[in-house]
């Protein structure tokens, strides 16, 4: 249940757009409340309520630095293997395409699989970058070696397993990022977004 509250919280705390183009501008460069606040239309009070939601999903840190307190992103918490416990790793966030895709690395060990899943408005596409992953849609499982790459449309219920007595690594790509399915931490037929098991 713990991990559930983190996730809900780290989820919420991105559901905004200001404090995602926070998370944003600190994956850049650290940044004073100050220095944050003079990019937005809004008072400084408003960024540090903004700030302090990020803080306790425990996304961003505030340091002491002379008489500076500069906010520092907690990357970490971005690195799914501490929220899900497996091996996978978001590499481009949605907030650093503006919503049109996300992508993770993702590792499944011998005999790892996904659950379903099923995305009513992204495609997902599955790059497999070595060993063999099988990918389960269109009421088929379809073998995807290395160097090639599987897309399942829109709409599609899917899954992935390994099963192989190697681990296969991915790279996984959703388009367009689903903004309001991460937030809420859940797809419209309230499946978890991501989860692996071996």
């Amino acid at each position: 249940m713990e991990q559930e509250e983190r996730l809900s919280r780290v989820f919420a705390a991105l559901a905004d757009p200001t404090r995602r183009d926070v998370v944003r501008r600190l994956a850049t460069a650290d940044a004073t409340l100050t220095d944050l606040a003079s990019a937005y239309d809004v008072s400084v009070q408003a960024v540090a309520k903004h700030l302090k939601v990020l803080e306790d999903a425990g996304l961003v840190r505030r340091t002491r630095e002379a008489q500076r307190r500069p906010a520092t992103l907690n990357a970490e918490v971005l690195d799914l293997r501490s929220i899900f416990g497996l091996e996978a790793t978001v590499t481009t966030p949605a907030v650093a395409t503006d919503g049109a895709y996300v992508e993770m690395d993702m590792v499944l060990e011998p005999g790892g699989h996904t659950n379903d899943r099923y995305h009513p408005a992204q495609e997902k596409t599955f790059q497999v970058l070595a060993g063999t992953l099988e990918i389960f849609w269109d009421g088929d499982w379809h073998k995807v070696p290395a160097e090639e790459s599987s897309t399942v449309p829109r709409g599609a219920t899917h899954a992935a397993r390994n099963a192989t007595e190697t681990p296969a690594p991915c790279l996984n790509t959703h388009r367009p990022a689903s903004a309001a399915a991460a937030a809420a931490g859940i797809d419209p037929r309230g499946l978890p977004l991501l989860r692996v098991s071996s």
